[in-house]
């Protein structure tokens, strides 16, 4: 229980994650022909925009807002999150707690980078019909564009709908239960303690209290 179980699930349900995010890229390249027609498809689409160079406050992509966004997001989700702190504190030492800080990285980034290449494929796919504004259109919201896609290309490959839709889901579930057991160990701790010094907080009271 506690974090232990929390990372052994990030675990399984980051490698759904990566074998759905795969197999969507893989479908997607047998049924565009290739990344270089995707990026062809998306470059004339106006999907593929290079930062300009500016400092201008105005300009809504630019590299300054690139670069300032990243710094901001990082040094909050690496320097102030609940849920990566605690994560990170659980490790025998500050050398692991770096060394786990660093690996991540690249996990993140590879992550970040198949997801927009997903995107870029579902776009390629749909360029000629768009199922949000057809008439008959099965969706009713942008997120649904996925879904939608894997259960139109898959359809033909038992299983593998089942799986990318549990990639989905795991992206989902692997952001609540960190989540959870994270507002668990802040109630008993800055919460509770504080008021019931003498209180033992155990694991099932944790588990009442995420509940």
């Amino acid at each position: 229980g506690g974090m232990k179980a929390v990372l052994w699930a990030d675990v399984f349900q980051s490698i759904l994650m990566y074998a759905a995010l795969f197999a969507i890229i893989i479908k997607g390249f047998l049924l565009l022909g290739g990344n270089g027609n995707i990026f062809e498809i998306a470059n004339k689409g106006g999907r593929l925009i290079i930062p300009r160079f500016t400092l201008d406050p105005e300009v809504h992509y630019s590299m300054f807002s690139v670069i300032a966004h990243g710094i901001i997001i990082t040094m909050s989700e690496y320097g102030g999150s609940q849920i990566q702190v605690q994560r990170l504190r659980t490790l025998k030492n500050l050398n692991k707690s770096k060394l786990a800080a660093f690996l991540s990285i690249p996990m993140l980034v590879s992550f970040h980078l198949l997801c927009c290449l997903c995107g870029l494929i579902i776009y390629a796919y749909f360029r000629f019909c768009d199922p949000l504004t057809s008439p008959d259109s099965p969706i009713e919201a942008a997120d649904q564009l996925l879904p939608y896609f894997i259960t139109t290309t898959f359809s033909d490959l038992p299983g593998l709908p089942g799986l990318c839709i549990c990639g989905i889901f795991s992206a989902t579930l692997s952001t609540i239960s960190s989540t959870t057991n994270s507002l668990t160990s802040v109630t008993s701790e800055d919460f509770l303690k504080p008021i019931f010094p003498s209180l033992s907080i155990k694991v099932f009271q944790n588990k009442i209290i995420s509940e």
